[in-house]
């Protein structure tokens, strides 16, 4: 039989000759380059028909499935191509970035360190390499990666910004400031060097400017969830709510906050009128967060609506019996029936709260009947005697971090502490028994005055007992912690130690709190200057400021 003819018979064979490999792969780089990836991915393919190992095209191809969406494909390429060729520094630079995609960390740090290696000037691997170092906290040789991506290439604003935004995490402002302006002048169109620069005003303290800078981001990109979380922070501070709890809702786009909403079949509640439904309340974020804003349960309450709330059950105490929780609601437990839901701290935002709104009662936290400590803990707490009793707390709970993002928290956290050797002045004063509330990691720190300070809290079972002893007292002298928002929920007078930055629901300035009524603030002059803050509670103990 004969053989049929591959070409039509009324059509003569084309006398073209066949493209070779370098001809092939100049056209469909070509197309590449022109944004035309699908004709350039098929011409790829039909390269790798014929050469299935040639490295350039395995390399290309798998760069336009990524752009596509397929990762996967994309590793497998591009993984196959570094294999073939393993002194390419760009298909190991590219491979770091599409395993650093997939969460590979440690083989995308190695990818990178290969590339480098074969060629030290690619900057963007010098510089993704120092963001995933600074991920694991490897700050020393992130910068250092950071420093040489900027001594080669001087104007590359991005590495600039990097470097600026660790410096700043790190607390080193002045540098960190020096970097971002830098990143700036070089860039004035790149948001996120605006948004780093205002992070860095905002740890000065300089509101104002930090908004500018926000603002600036977000101009250049309208949906920067970080800028407009930034921006939320510095309105609420300068206690502007309106337009503050409007941003701050855009924390729900932040990497940070993925899996934080717990992702019920029922709707949020948007803010209208909720009477007749029952509304389930989650808490979000910390215990103190959780007491500040638990008191929106019965401003819901009063508009009709029936009110459960499923939070940390070492509050539970404190609030069973509250008329305006009709149930609290096991986290670990069935979920009941419900209409709607919504975040603590969203509700803010949907009752509309401004400065003069903020709902403010007395009391709206349960003081147990009973409590956990001795009963000789009990009786000093009780005895009726001349000298006021103020309770102490001079540390948050220890925080560490485990990621580069967790850094500013951290920070935050050590700046709020304020050794017991600081207090000294204040334990000197007479007529004073003090009494320890704190319960933590530090409690070390307590050993030298043992004779002054009755230790209490590392007695407490739970949030029932430190609400049982703070009522008891005359005055609570604290840090910010949840101590803090414990006492002003209970109404007790409370004297709150802040940081040079104190954070946004403390406002600036004030020696006041809306939130509380029974609160007094004392703010550091400058970063880190606890002496001057001690000075000032003891020159309020001795003007006859102290609630009896």
């Amino acid at each position: 039989m004969a053989k049929k003819s591959r070409h039509p018979s009324n059509k003569r064979p084309s006398s073209q000759p066949v493209p070779g490999l370098a001809a092939l792969l100049q056209q469909a780089a070509a197309l590449a380059q022109q944004s035309q990836f699908q004709p350039a991915a098929h011409l790829y393919q039909q390269i790798l028909q014929r050469w299935p190992d040639q490295p350039e095209a395995l390399h290309a191809l798998g760069l336009i499935l990524h752009q596509s969406g397929n990762s996967e494909g994309a590793l497998q390429l591009v993984g196959r191509a570094a294999l073939i060729q393993p002194d390419n520094a760009a298909i190991h630079s590219n491979l770091g970035a599409l395993l650093a995609g997939r969460g590979q960390t440690q083989a995308a740090m190695a990818s990178y360190r290969r590339a480098l290696q074969l060629d030290p000037a690619l900057i963007q691997a010098h510089c993704n390499l120092a963001n995933l170092l600074a991920g694991e906290l490897q700050l020393e040789e992130a910068a250092t990666h950071y420093r040489q991506a900027i001594q080669r290439a001087p104007a590359y604003a991005e590495a600039h910004s990097y470097l600026g935004n660790l410096l700043m995490e790190e607390g080193k402002l002045a540098e960190a400031e020096a970097s971002c302006l830098q990143a700036v002048l070089l860039r004035p169109d790149l948001p996120a060097a605006h948004n780093n620069l205002g992070a860095v005003y905002r740890r000065w303290g300089k509101a104002w400017e930090a908004a500018a800078h926000y603002r600036q981001a977000l101009a250049l990109q309208p949906n920067f969830a970080e800028a407009h979380y930034n921006l939320a922070l510095v309105l609420l501070q300068l206690g502007q709510f309106k337009p503050g709890w409007i941003e701050y809702e855009w924390r729900w786009r932040l990497a940070s906050f993925a899996g934080v909403d717990p992702g019920f079949a029922q709707p949020r509640w948007d803010g209208s009128d909720p009477s007749g439904r029952t509304i389930l309340l989650w808490a979000e974020q910390g215990l103190g967060d959780t007491i500040q804003f638990i008191r929106y349960a019965a401003l819901l309450r009063a508009r009709g609506a029936r009110v459960l709330f499923r939070g940390p059950i070492a509050l539970y105490p404190l609030l069973a019996g509250r008329p305006e929780i009709a149930s609290l609601i096991d986290p670990q437990g069935p979920l009941p029936l419900f209409d709607l839901h919504a975040p603590l701290m969203s509700l803010p935002y949907l009752c509309r709260t401004e400065l003069k709104t903020i709902p403010a009662p007395g009391p709206y936290l349960e003081v147990p009947a009973t409590c956990g400590l001795s009963a000789q803990l009990q009786q000093q707490l009780t005895a009726k005697r001349g000298a006021l009793k103020v309770g102490l707390v001079w540390s948050p709970k220890l925080f560490t971090p485990r990621h580069f993002s967790e850094l500013g928290n951290a920070l935050n956290n050590s700046e709020r502490y304020c050794a017991l050797k600081h207090f000294e002045p204040l334990l000197a004063l007479a007529n004073i028994q003090f009494f320890s509330l704190y319960k933590g990691e530090r409690l070390g720190e307590l050993e030298p005055y043992r004779e002054r300070i009755v230790d209490l809290g590392s007695h407490f079972q739970d949030f029932g007992d430190t609400a049982w002893a703070i009522d008891k007292l005359d005055l609570v002298i604290t840090v910010d912690t949840a101590v803090a928002h414990l006492a002003g929920a209970l109404s007790k007078p409370v004297w709150i130690l802040l940081p040079h930055l104190a954070d946004w629901r403390w406002l600036a300035a004030r020696s006041d709190s809306p939130w509380y009524p029974a609160a007094r603030l004392f703010r550091q002059p400058t970063p880190g200057d606890w002496s001057a803050v001690v000075a000032q509670v003891i020159a309020a103990m001795q003007d006859g400021s102290i609630p009896r």
